[in-house]
Formats: structure tokens, C-alpha cells, sequence
């Protein structure tokens, strides 16, 4: 969902209808009198009525998938169709279409069910009459229960021997920000990393957990041996020489994306901390979304693995609505049952337990919550990334207005496996205006903040 093809339902407005000037030229030359009489005559005329409203099918798998909803109506001009889309979330807007003609039907779409108990979900239709005047009635489905996912296969055994798998640094640029990830495998888990022997280039660090990141300011090789210990007191060392060139890559600019990802791989496990801003309240509905995922980046690819909080401010009921999703393309997004609020710290984590199959962990840190799931993927994993983005709609395939989301959004423990080759950053640019920012890198993470501004790094 949440790269450039990304695809999830979205509520769309409708404009509201005007008088035209042959209208409104006619409503002057009436008399006081006859604007009452006509007044009046309106008021009397029928009122829009509902005769019926049917689903099909009644019931569905817990996979989801597309209902026809049919309604019969009286004196109606415009039926608006809204649907549940998945248990525990709220009402998105469907088509709005003429019914005049008195019986009318829409195609929605229906979300999977990720919880085991079934599900019943509701489908409104509001009519319209040529006043204005509106009625609802609804309708219903039931939605099967999701099967419990069955545990994969033990996972490999850990070599013994404590070693280093990081032997060659990916090429930095003066004024570019600059991270990777160290690597080591063996030994007994945790790992602590340190500067055994020389210096790091100036504005860059290393952290104990083995992220070397900053934005170097100069250019030239430097060289520098690391260590790593484990928790047994068993180390390892390698020589590593860090090439700094002179010109800074450009940021890439997109019109849904704002953040970082990197370039290599394969890569078999991504994760990420971040915090859940709200959204400002607008005249017209946002979409605004942080994630964490795999393959998002790959140019012409549709496989894609993620996990994150979205939040949709609607201008119907003007309230925010937070909700945890995953996704594996091509597949729609699935809703994972945690309750999110602004203000929450989530940490995502995504990784191979074995060939083909995945473990997608979203952890709510602020309260504990947490959901996994296992699901086959087998994208090329040659891309990770930390976004915040603006999704998709699935009804019109454009791209969404980002909210106006404060505070600023903080990723960190950032972390992945693999072999990085380049890190770029990406700015939002919506209708010719930059409305999402990265910070630069640091050793602990980076910030992206709503605007053009780039904030400070943390």
C-alpha cells in the first residue's frame, strides 16, 4: 500500500450542487408571492422512501471479498452507498449514484477478517430527494472467522563461533547522510559494537548495536577497525575503510512518500520504531500513513511486505480514525487488531523464518499490545524502507492528500539484514508544494516532519 502502487479504499467527497445563472436570473424576476407559493409546493412534494435493501452474498470467506448491494426507492434522485469495511474499523464512503429510475445496485468491497470469530457487517444506502431530503436504511453481511496460522518450520541453528559479516562500507558523499547496519552472526546473542583501533570520519558514529550512521562533511577514505562482543565476553574484529566522495546525491521527490530506504539486500528482515502523530482537521479528508517494510522501493515491481498505523481524518464525521494494518502485495491491506491512539510508540518488525515464509510483528510499546502473523512472500527483498506516506485510493487509483500530522514523526531503532549498497532520502511533494521532510541520519534515526522544512536530526 504504501509505495508508489499502493492500494487501499478511500472515502471521496462529493461536490455540492449549485443553482446556475439562468437559475438564479429566474428567481428574480418572481414576485414575493409566487417565491412563497413555490416554496410551499416543494415542501408538500413526496419525500425520497426506501422500499428495500439487499446484499449478496449474505455470507462471505474471512478472506473478504466484493458485495452487491441492491436497493429499491421512491421520489429518490442520488442513493449513497457506505460499507463496513472490515470488523472494528470505520464506515468508508462507496459510489454515489442516480436512482430515479427507482432500483439501483453497487459493487463494495469487503476487507478480511483477521480475527477468528465471525463477523457481522453493515452496508447503508442513503436516498436523496430533489430537496435534499435523505433517508437511510441498511443491510447486512456476515464474514467468516480467520483460521489460526500455523507455526512454521524451527528456525536454522546459530553457528557457534562469534563472526563478523560486514567486510566493505558502501561509498558515503560529503553532505549526504550515511547509514548502515553492521553485521554479525554466532556467538550468544546480544551484541555490543566498538571502535577497536583509528577514528570514524567527523559527524559520524557508531552505535552499540552496530548502526553506523551521520552525515560526513568531508571527503576522503578513512580507515578503522571494529569489534564486536557477545554476551559470553567472545570477540571479533575487521578493518573497514569508509570512501567519502565529494558531490551529494540529490533527494529523491515523490508525490506519497517521505523518508528513507536503502538499496542492496537480498534483505530477509527489516524493523523500526516510530511514534503515531495526529492530524489536523481540515475541509477535505486525509490520508496519512508510517510504515516499515521490503521492497517498496523496486522500480516495476509489485511485491511488496509492510506493517503500520494509519490515520484518516473524515469530514463527515470529523473525527480521526487510527487503525494497524499489514499488507503483502498483491493483496489488499489486512486490519491488525490493536487499538492505536496519537501519542503511541509502535515498533515493526519484519522478517524470514524461512524460504518463503514471514513473520510481520507489530508491537504497540505505549500499551503493550501486540500482533503476529506468518504469510508466504517471495519478493526479491532487494529495497527496505521507513516511510510516512500518503496512501492510494483503491476507487480512483490517486494519490491521497497527507495530513497535516503533528507532532513531527521520530523513527528509531532502525535495523535490517542484509547488504546495504546506497541510502536515499525521499521528500513529499504534493501539487507543486513540499508538504513531508526527512531530517538527516544520526545514530539514533531520523525525523520527518510535516512541510518543507527538513528538521533537526535526533
Amino acid at each position: 500500500m504504501h509505495h508508489d502502487q499502493a492500494v487501499r479504499p478511500r472515502t471521496d467527497g462529493s461536490s455540492p450542487r449549485r443553482l446556475g445563472a439562468l437559475a438564479l436570473g429566474a428567481l428574480a424576476v418572481l414576485g414575493a408571492s409566487a417565491v412563497h407559493a413555490t416554496r410551499a409546493a416543494a415542501a408538500s412534494a413526496p419525500r425520497a422512501t426506501i422500499v428495500s435493501v439487499t446484499a449478496s452474498p449474505a455470507q462471505l470467506p474471512a478472506r473478504g471479498g466484493s458485495v452487491v448491494v441492491t436497493v429499491r426507492v421512491r421520489n429518490a434522485r442520488t442513493c449513497v452507498f457506505r460499507a463496513q469495511r472490515a470488523p472494528f474499523t470505520s464506515i468508508s464512503d462507496g459510489p454515489s449514484v442516480a436512482c430515479a429510475a427507482g432500483r439501483v445496485r453497487a459493487t463494495l468491497e469487503l476487507a478480511a477478517n483477521t480475527h477468528t470469530a465471525p463477523a457481522t457487517l453493515h452496508f447503508y444506502v442513503r436516498a436523496r430527494d430533489a430537496l435534499g431530503r435523505s433517508v437511510q436504511k441498511a443491510t447486512t453481511v456476515v464474514e467468516a472467522g480467520a483460521s489460526a496460522v500455523k507455526p512454521g518450520p524451527p528456525p536454522i541453528p546459530i553457528p557457534t563461533e562469534l563472526a563478523i559479516g560486514t567486510t566493505s562500507l558502501p561509498i558515503a558523499a560529503a553532505g549526504a547522510p550515511y547509514w548502515v547496519v553492521l553485521a554479525a552472526s554466532g556467538g550468544t546473542a546480544p551484541y555490543a559494537w566498538s571502535i577497536a583501533s583509528g577514528s570514524l570520519p567527523p559527524s559520524l558514529a557508531l552505535s552499540a548495536t552496530g548502526t553506523l550512521s551521520g552525515t560526513p562533511t568531508a571527503p576522503g577514505p578513512t580507515g578503522f577497525t571494529v569489534e564486536v562482543t557477545d554476551a559470553a565476553g567472545a570477540f571479533a574484529t575487521v578493518a573497514l575503510t569508509l570512501e567519502v566522495d565529494t558531490m551529494p546525491p540529490r533527494a529523491e521527490r515523490s508525490d506519497n512518500w517521505s523518508g528513507y530506504y536503502v538499496t542492496g539486500g537480498p534483505f530477509t528482515s527489516v524493523t523500526g520504531t516510530f511514534n503515531v502523530p495526529s492530524v489536523a482537521a481540515t475541509r477535505r479528508s486525509t490520508d496519512t500513513a508510517e510504515w516499515v517494510g521490503i521492497d517498496g522501493a523496486v522500480t516495476g515491481n509489485t511485491s511488496l511486505i509492510q506493517a503500520g498505523v494509519e490515520e484518516r481524518y473524515d469530514t463527515t464525521s470529523k473525527l480521526t480514525h487510527f487503525f494497524a494494518w499489514w499488507e503483502i502485495l498483491p493483496d489488499a491491506e489486512t486490519l491488525a487488531p490493536l487499538t492505536v491512539q496519537a501519542g503511541d510508540q509502535v515498533t515493526v518488525t519484519i522478517g524470514e523464518l524461512a524460504s518463503g515464509l514471514w513473520q510481520i510483528l507489530l508491537t504497540d510499546d505505549t500499551t503493550g499490545q501486540s500482533y503476529a502473523t506468518a504469510q508466504r512472500y517471495d519478493g526479491t527483498g532487494t529495497t527496505a524502507e521507513w516511510i510516512v506516506e500518503a496512501p492510494t485510493s483503491a476507487q480512483t487509483g490517486a494519490v491521497l492528500t497527507v495530513g497535516r500530522y503533528t507532532p513531527n514523526v521520530s523513527f528509531s531503532s532502525l535495523g535490517l539484514t542484509g547488504p546495504e549498497s546506497t541510502i536515499k532520502s525521499v521528500q513529499m511533494m504534493q501539487n507543486g508544494v513540499i508538504t513531508s521532510v526527512p531530517s538527516g541520519l544520526s545514530a539514533n534515526g531520523f525525523v520527518v516532519a510535516y512541510g518543507a522544512v527538513p528538521p533537526p536530526p535526533p
